[in-house]
Formats: structure tokens, C-alpha cells, sequence
């Protein structure tokens, strides 16, 4: 019970809560994942099956896991630049520097194919000169 004897709502919904980055960025994770195959009701006796929250949680880190991976495997394109590990954990950062390292691979294949090259569309090294 609150102070002035009203009882308070467990669940809050404001605009503002709706409109967060986090339930945005659930939503979406949502709107990607197909629950279908998930069965409504454990139907094996005894205590057999899986629970509903723990696959959709199962789903969700599969989701998460599947982008952290892109992202790994752009940087790891540019070891010998030492820009594979990322100094920096803002989600906002990792994406700047992640689209700058697409762009960079991007002119250097870009580049090669212009110059006739295509066996050194991942050798940047050969355009530093």
C-alpha cells in the first residue's frame, strides 16, 4: 500500500517507457525470432521438456550471438592493422568503427578490381605504396 492508502499498479505503461531503446531493440529481436515450433503445453510426463522462457531466451543470446560473430569477423579482417580489438564497448562506438572498417575493405576491393587485380581484393598492403 502507497502512503496515502491508494494501492500502486505492478505494471507501469507510459509512452515514454514504450518508446526506450532497450524495448525497441527487444522488439525487434522479437519481430526476428519464430516461436512456431515451440509447443504451448509440455505434453511427456514427468518433468521432461523445456520451458517457453527458457527457449525464447535460448533465441534470443542465438540472435545476439549471430551479430556479435559479424562484427568479430570485420575486425579480424584487419589484424595486421591492430584494429581487431575493439577499445571501446559502447554499442554506438563499435558500430562507427565497424562501419569504417567495411568502408576501408570496401575500397580496397573496390581498388583492385579497378586496377585489374581481383586476387588482391584482400591485400591492402599492396596499395599502401
Amino acid at each position: 500500500m502507497a502512503k496515502n492508502g491508494l494501492q500502486r499498479n505492478l505494471f507501469v505503461y507510459s509512452m515514454e517507457f514504450e518508446n526506450s531503446p532497450l524495448i525497441k531493440r527487444y522488439r525487434t529481436l522479437f519481430s526476428q525470432i519464430d516461436l512456431n515450433f515451440i509447443k504451448p503445453f509440455n505434453t511427456g510426463k514427468g518433468a521432461i521438456g523445456y520451458s517457453r522462457h527458457a527457449l525464447i531466451r535460448a533465441l534470443i543470446y542465438q540472435k545476439l550471438y549471430k551479430k556479435r560473430q559479424s562484427v568479430e569477423r570485420y575486425f579480424a579482417r584487419l589484424q595486421a592493422l591492430r584494429v581487431e580489438i575493439p577499445l571501446f564497448f559502447n554499442q554506438t562506438s563499435i558500430v562507427n568503427a565497424t562501419t569504417i572498417a567495411y568502408l576501408a575493405l570496401s575500397a580496397v576491393a573496390l581498388t583492385a578490381v579497378a586496377l585489374d587485380r581481383p586476387h588482391k581484393i584482400r591485400s591492402y598492403r599492396t596499395f599502401a605504396h
